[in-house]
């Protein structure tokens, strides 16, 4: 599938700014002090996370799966113009500088933050690919980036909140803004980022809410879907 949404993805892109595999399980480590956030360049096992040991400020993250079939990043943060990810080595691991954190807040009534991160990122969701979207309470759309692990809760959303899923009909290129609003959610170690403008039009149907956690990092669903005040 990666191979045939190449052609989506600019052909002057370097192979480092791309994301491989179809929804890969990745890890992150960040550097608490700068904010700056490095992304694996291969897929991880949990074992992998394990194993791997960084000294502070540096913290890690995952594994985490990817919601999206392909992505790109344009530029590193902080780069003046579009060009190749920096890189380096953490315990024999390479990772790739992606983005850079802003202060987090919590979000009332869940186990979520917001944060502003400076990111040039694109993700590319395949046609008949089933996306979830956070919609807040301002009516504004954020798209999945990390999918839940097999096993986790539902989210606790904050009031005014809820969640929409939609299957596409199209492949899906999203420009993400820049700097983008990111939600995270523990322990399921999801997350959501936008504001999205192009929203798919059947993602515009009465909102649904997710009242089960998504069984499997695959996007098949076994979730139970009731509108809002039938549940």
């Amino acid at each position: 599938m990666t191979t045939a949404l190449n052609p989506l993805i600019p052909s002057h892109v370097p192979a480092i700014n791309r994301v491989s595999g179809i929804r890969p399980t990745m890890m992150e480590l960040m550097n608490t002090l700068t904010g700056d956030i490095w992304l694996s360049v291969e897929p991880v096992t949990a074992a992998d996370v394990a194993a791997l040991t960084v000294d502070a400020p540096m913290v890690k993250y995952g594994p985490g799966v990817a919601s999206m079939d392909t992505a790109w990043f344009d530029r590193s943060p902080g780069a003046a113009e579009d060009g190749a990810l920096v890189e380096a080595v953490f315990g024999g691991r390479r990772f790739r500088l992606v983005a850079k954190a802003g202060r987090p807040k919590p979000l009332p009534g869940s186990m979520g933050i917001e944060m502003a991160v400076e990111k040039y990122h694109n993700a590319v969701f395949a046609a008949h690919t089933e996306v979830e979207l956070l919609v807040s309470s301002e009516g504004q759309h954020f798209v999945e980036q990390v999918d839940a692990l097999p096993g986790m809760p539902p989210l606790a959303l904050p009031p005014g909140y809820s969640l929409r899923r939609v299957t596409l009909a199209q492949p899906w290129v999203v420009r993400l803004p820049r700097p983008v609003r990111v939600f995270f959610f523990m322990p399921q170690f999801r997350s959501f980022h936008g504001p999205v403008a192009d929203v798919p039009p059947d993602a515009m149907a009465p909102a649904l809410v997710c009242t089960e956690a998504r069984s499997a990092p695959n996007h098949a669903s076994s979730s139970t879907l009731t509108a809002p005040g039938e549940s």
